[in-house]
């Protein structure tokens, strides 16, 4: 018994305004409900995210390529039709779900719960799409796309064949159109002159036909030249976030990485033809081509590739930050504190040293030698003195 409900799903390609959109849904909870809605943001658990997304109800894995891809939760049907009313929900995670059968399977069960189902996608021209997202990869966390594009540390990595499970459009989409029906997937083209008042925030809750109070303030969080660079280079090992925070804390954030005008041409021929295809199947545009066809925002020779000067300045500020990490975190040394305090009771001269050694290694202050050595082996070797 569905009782009429709809459900919109928001497939939240990266790097097209999702973050924003999904702020937008989380600040306008009690105005959507209003009308008739409610926003799906809480992980498996049930704990709420205040992002305004559901990225966590998609599961990665990789397959026999070793390629990695998204698996929707089973649950996740179920979870979204225990809400009473219509539901919307926004996840990027949605754009790694590779498997037609999967997205099948979804709809199957969705039925159960829902008469109406729309999904929403912004696409983007392959080129602009991929240096932008790629640029993400190079941060903390970002290991689904580090992973699917590579750790060359350029401003757009070289084409792969199975670039196109993500970047084809008219295959990746068509998946769900054929699953939800073509009526029922809305299709967006993510360039300025092409979104209500050049705003994909606007533009997306105009689609959907639903009214917001407030919107957030749009934030730029691309890197720069230096900390994108060093950060794919950072990404291929295995750090904590406190040692990764540390080592790219001194880079310069000022600049952009970009390839050359004809790298970008090129990167964007292995999509050209899909993308009249895609056009063809759901009459995106009257225009000739799908994307704008302008590359003059790229230079003539690629800005990506290290100077003898810009590569001593990264190593320098990768140096100061490798100089100012600490080898303890925030709560071992408190722990050790409250140590040295209990130890000035049966010895107060070791007390007095340990709390020395702790002020040395403090957050505040500098490291090098001492970096790799671990909590224990330090803590007994003090012992045995």
């Amino acid at each position: 018994m569905t009782n009429n409900r709809k459900l919109i799903i928001h497939i939240g390609s990266h790097k097209t305004g999702t973050s924003s959109i999904q702020h937008t849904l989380f600040q306008n909870r009690a105005t959507l409900r209003k009308q008739g809605f409610t926003l799906f943001n809480q992980d498996p658990n049930g704990k709420e995210r205040k992002s305004g997304n559901a990225i966590t109800w998609i599961k990665f894995r990789l397959n026999r390529k070793h390629r990695i891809e998204g698996r929707i939760r089973k649950k996740l049907p179920a979870a979204l039709g225990t809400i009473n009313g219509n539901v919307i929900i926004s996840a990027e995670t949605f754009s790694w779900v590779f498997d037609g059968r999967e997205i099948d399977r979804f709809k199957t069960n969705l039925s159960a719960y829902f008469d109406d189902i729309e999904i929403i996608a912004y696409i983007r021209r392959q080129d602009l799409q991929t240096v932008s997202h790629y640029q993400q990869a190079s941060k903390y966390g970002a290991f689904v796309a580090a992973r699917f594009y590579g750790g060359e540390s350029r401003a757009l990595p070289s084409y792969k064949k199975h670039f196109q499970k993500y970047l084809n459009y008219h295959h990746r989409l068509g998946l769900w159109a054929d699953a939800f029906g073509e009526k029922n997937l809305c299709m967006r083209i993510f360039e300025p002159d092409r979104l209500q008042n050049g705003d994909a925030v606007d533009d997306f809750f105009d689609a959907v036909g639903l009214i917001v109070e407030t919107t957030p303030v749009r934030k730029n969080e691309s890197s720069g030249y230096q900390k994108t660079k060093v950060g794919h280079l950072i990404s291929q090992q295995e750090f904590s976030l406190p040692v990764w925070r540390a080592l790219i804390k001194h880079l310069d954030n000022t600049g952009i990485l970009l390839p050359s005008r004809d790298e970008a041409t090129n990167y964007y021929a292995h999509f050209k033809a899909n993308n009249e295809l895609l056009n063809r199947r759901f009459s995106l545009t009257n225009e000739p081509n799908l994307f704008n066809s302008n590359f003059n925002m790229y230079p003539a020779t690629a800005n990506d590739r290290w100077t003898e000067s810009s590569a001593n300045s990264a190593i320098q500020n990768l140096l100061r930050g490798v100089k100012s990490h600490s080898p303890f975190d925030k709560g071992e040394i408190e722990f050790l504190k409250k140590c040295a305090e209990k130890l000035k009771v049966g010895d107060v001269k070791s007390s007095r040293k340990l709390l020395s050694i702790l002020e040395k290694y403090s957050p505040e202050t500098e490291f090098f030698v001492h970096a790799k050595t671990s909590v224990k082996s330090r803590i007994k070797a003090y012992l045995r003195k």
